[in-house]
């Protein structure tokens, strides 16, 4: 399961298409790319479990990121689930390159500093710290928790165009690194809870997450 259904239809069925004659076998919130006889994408819909709707988003643009907008349908899916309110839960899965994490994070960053207009006060960043495999271990860190987690943080770093600018939102409350050993017993209010590389979590883990998004927030799922 991808989250996204392609479908191709000839005239007729373009006909049909268009005049609600065609059910397709889809859950709720899954997508529909629509293609015509030459292969060509001529439609994007959402299933909102009882009709399909038009995808409905807006390009990102802000100090951190400059304007970012959809490269790709699939893209303009992503976009169209993170700004989606009633989905609490974002899966984005993809390839390694496909944007999941850059297009999240931008998103993510966009409604942290537009708070005024989201209910959204800060980034909870999670990501199960686990070495990449082949590679050693550097061992014991030194410093405090947010120094641990911070090489696994970087990501965030990229898109903001360096450590400072990441340090800062830190410092400011807008940014909160987390690790999974830690979330026992929390409640993230007001926040967007974004689980990074989550392909790394067990069904444990996961279901750990989502007890832990409070009010106002949202899970996003980020992984291969």
């Amino acid at each position: 399961y991808t989250g996204i259904k392609e479908v191709t239809l000839d005239d007729q069925g373009m006909s049909d298409f268009y005049e609600g004659k065609i059910r397709f076998d889809l859950v709720k919130n899954q997508y529909l790319l629509v293609k015509n006889s030459e292969e060509s994408i001529v439609d994007k819909r959402r299933w909102d479990g009882e009709k399909l709707v038009k995808l409905k988003y807006k390009s990102i643009e802000n100090i951190h990121v400059g304007k970012i907008k959809p490269l790709n349908p699939e893209q303009e899916c992503l976009f169209d689930m993170l700004d989606n309110e009633i989905i609490i839960g974002k899966l984005v899965v993809g390839n390694w390159g496909s944007g999941k994490s850059f297009c999240t994070l931008c998103w993510a960053l966009d409604k942290i500093e537009k708070n005024r207009q989201s209910s959204f006060e800060k980034i909870i960043y999670i990501r199960n710290n686990i070495d990449v495999k082949d590679t050693n271990s550097l061992g014991a860190l030194p410093a405090g928790a947010n120094e641990k987690l911070k090489p696994w943080a970087m990501p965030i770093a990229d898109v903001l165009g360096s450590e400072i600018e990441l340090d800062r939102l830190i410092s400011d409350g807008k940014i909160e690194l987390v690790h999974m050993g830690y979330i026992r017993s929390r409640s993230f209010n007001n926040s967007i809870v974004i689980v990074n590389e989550c392909q790394n979590h067990t069904a444990e883990h996961m279901a750990l997450l989502v007890s832990r998004v409070g009010k106002d927030s949202v899970l996003i799922l980020d992984g291969d």
